[in-house]
């Protein structure tokens, strides 16, 4: 073989080395810059918002919707205010022949008391017999704050009789159970219970019993 067949492999060589090297020194640099990138969108990416990656070189960003939990109270609705005074009469018992004018209340959550002037027609309750007075009672209310709800109490009457000749006195001492209610500043009160009746005139007894009576109060409350 030749000296020139031996010397030629020698360029060649050197070439491919000089190549290879070239190439490597590029691959380095390409991975350095998209290692910057990659760590430059690390620091940028928000927290909750992942990466995925896409094809060779770059980074897809997934975005999901953010919850956030609402701890704002129930909204509730205030009930209607309870007026704490009454003014009422009662229709049932004016039928029958006793007029009652009653002013009513409350003492706190679960007691009321009413007071008021009646009046006693004439030839209706009793033949010949009218009369004027006052009536006093207090409701303990068992359900539902004074003076509404339902309610049970004592009652107490007294009444100046007069029947054209002679003057006496009436008492009427019982005890009711009932429900009032109110619509706005509209009142109105049901019961029902007895009473013990004792009327005199002139010495003489002309009533005496137990009797059952009634409330049918409508008013205003206030």
């Amino acid at each position: 073989m030749s000296e020139r067949a031996r010397v030629m492999p020698r360029p060649f060589l050197a070439m491919s080395v000089a190549l290879l090297l070239s190439t490597a020194a590029h691959a380095r640099a390409q991975n350095s810059d998209e290692a910057s990138r990659d760590g430059a969108d690390g620091l940028a990416d928000p927290v909750g918002t992942p990466t995925t990656p896409s094809g060779y070189g770059g980074r897809q960003r997934v975005s999901f919707p953010v919850v956030r939990p609402s701890f704002a109270p129930p909204v509730s609705v205030a009930p209607p205010p309870v007026h704490q005074n009454m003014i009422t009469t009662d229709p049932v018992a004016a039928f029958q022949g006793l007029l009652i004018l009653r002013y009513q209340r409350a003492l706190g959550e679960s007691v009321s008391f009413y007071v008021g002037p009646e009046f006693l027609l004439p030839d209706v309750f009793i033949d010949g017999l009218s009369g004027g007075g006052l009536i006093l009672g207090v409701d303990f209310h068992l359900i539902g704050p004074a003076p509404t709800g339902v309610w049970i109490g004592p009652r107490f009457e007294v009444l100046v009789l007069d029947d054209g000749a002679d003057r006496g006195l009436g008492v009427m001492l019982g005890g009711m159970l009932g429900y009032t209610w109110q619509w706005g500043h509209f009142t109105l009160s049901v019961g029902a219970g007895s009473s013990y009746v004792r009327f005199e005139l002139a010495g003489s007894v002309v009533s005496d019993g137990l009797i059952a009576t009634g409330r049918t109060a409508v008013g205003y409350a206030f």
